[in-house]
């Protein structure tokens, strides 16, 4: 927030309210897929987003790219709690 600077209060409250609204659309993505993708993120979400609406060329598919980056998250998680032990 530091380097973020508004005119005047509307343009801050637009901001604000962008940034609500795409927090509770990740979230909502995130509740919706809980059971088949327990470690999706949000940046999982807005990767998919970009993968899907905005890129042109897509040269691994998102869900091979999604699984490989879960693969890693568990290993990682699996892999501190085994040294905690």
């Amino acid at each position: 927030m530091y380097d973020y600077q508004v005119r005047e209060w509307l343009a801050w409250n637009h901001h604000i309210v962008l940034s609500i609204m795409a927090l509770a659309f990740f979230t909502m993505e995130k509740k919706e897929h809980v059971e088949e993708l327990p470690l999706l993120s949000y940046r999982d979400i807005r990767d998919a987003i970009i993968d899907n609406f905005i890129q042109e060329q897509e040269p691994l598919p998102f869900e091979e790219k999604l699984a490989t980056r879960h693969r890693k998250r568990q290993s990682d998680i699996n892999r501190y709690y085994r040294e905690k032990t």
